[in-house]
C-alpha cells in the first residue's frame, strides 16, 4: 500500500472506517454507505461480518450470494473482520448475572454482548465455526459484538490465530502483545436521547484525539437511517481526511509507519 507524503512515521496519523454487522440481510445498506465513503475518497474499509446474524440462519442462494459478495468486496480492497457469530447474548447456564453484568448484556448492548461471558471453549468453537461459514479463508481480525470480549474468549481468539482485536477504545496487537489506544465515533440511535448525544459527543472526541495516530470511525448501518447522523459522519471524516490516511485495521495494524 503507497502511503503518499506520509513517509515519517513521527507524523504518519491513520483513519480506519469500519462498518459492522454486515451479513446477508444488510447488504443492500452496507452498499449505500459504501458509494458514501466512496465518493469521499475512503475505499479502504474493514466490514465486521456476522456469520448467522440473530440466529436467521440464510443458507442455500442467499449465503452463496453472499460469501460472494464478500470476495468482489476484498478485490476492492476491503478487510473482511469476523464479528461474533450470531451476534447475541446468550447467558451461561441458568444464571442472569448480577446487576451490573445485566445492565451490560441488557441495556448497554440491547442484548449483543456475545463474547463478552463465554468461556474459552465456548469461543474456540464459535471461532472455528465462523471462519468456516464464511468460506474458510484467511480472517486476520475478530473484533467481538459491543467491542465486549471477555478474559477466556480473548484468550481463545489469540490461540486461533487471529492477528488483532479491537476493544472499544484500543486496537490489541496479539503478535507483539502490545495494546494500542485508538478511540472509535461511534453512535448508538435507538433513541433520541441516545442520538442527540452521539451527536454532541462525537465532535469532542474528535477533537480530543488529534494527536492519536490512529483514529477509527465506526459505522452501524442504522446509522445511515438518520440523516443527522449520516451527515455528521461523512463530514468528521471528510475532516480527518485531510490530515490522515485511510485504511483498513489490517493494514495499520501491520503497516511499518505505525508508532
Amino acid at each position: 500500500m503507497q502511503i503518499a507524503g506520509k513517509s515519517d512515521q513521527n507524523y504518519f496519523k491513520a483513519l480506519v472506517v469500519s462498518i459492522h454487522d454486515v451479513h446477508v440481510g444488510a447488504v443492500e445498506g452496507v452498499e449505500k454507505i459504501l458509494n458514501d465513503l466512496q465518493e469521499r475518497g475512503v475505499t479502504r474499509v474493514s466490514l465486521l461480518v456476522v456469520p448467522d446474524y440473530h440466529r436467521r440462519g440464510e443458507k442455500g442462494g442467499r449465503r452463496r450470494q453472499f460469501l460472494q459478495w464478500l470476495k468482489q468486496q476484498e478485490a476492492l480492497g476491503r478487510e473482511i473482520v469476523l464479528h461474533g457469530y450470531f451476534h447475541l447474548y446468550e447467558p451461561r447456564g441458568t444464571t442472569k448475572g448480577n446487576l451490573g453484568q445485566r445492565w451490560i448484556t441488557q441495556v448497554y448492548t440491547a442484548g449483543e454482548g456475545e463474547f463478552y461471558e463465554l468461556d474459552y471453549e465456548s469461543a474456540k468453537r464459535k471461532l472455528k465455526q465462523g471462519n468456516e461459514t464464511l468460506g474458510g479463508g484467511k480472517i486476520r481480525g475478530f473484533i467481538a459484538p459491543a467491542w465486549l470480549l471477555g478474559r477466556e474468549a480473548e484468550r481463545a481468539v489469540a490461540d486461533a490465530g487471529f492477528r488483532y482485536t479491537v476493544r472499544l477504545t484500543s486496537v490489541v496487537d496479539f503478535h507483539s502483545g502490545k495494546v494500542h489506544n485508538a478511540p472509535t465515533l461511534a453512535y448508538s440511535v435507538r433513541s433520541f436521547w441516545r442520538r442527540r448525544i452521539s451527536l454532541l459527543w462525537n465532535p469532542c472526541l474528535k477533537f480530543l484525539s488529534t494527536t492519536c495516530p490512529l483514529l477509527r470511525i465506526s459505522i452501524h448501518p442504522p446509522d445511515w437511517k438518520f440523516p443527522a447522523a449520516r451527515a455528521q459522519i461523512l463530514r468528521l471524516m471528510t475532516e480527518a481526511l485531510a490530515v490522515r490516511t485511510s485504511m483498513t485495521y489490517y493494514e495499520w495494524i501491520s503497516s511499518p509507519y505505525r508508532k
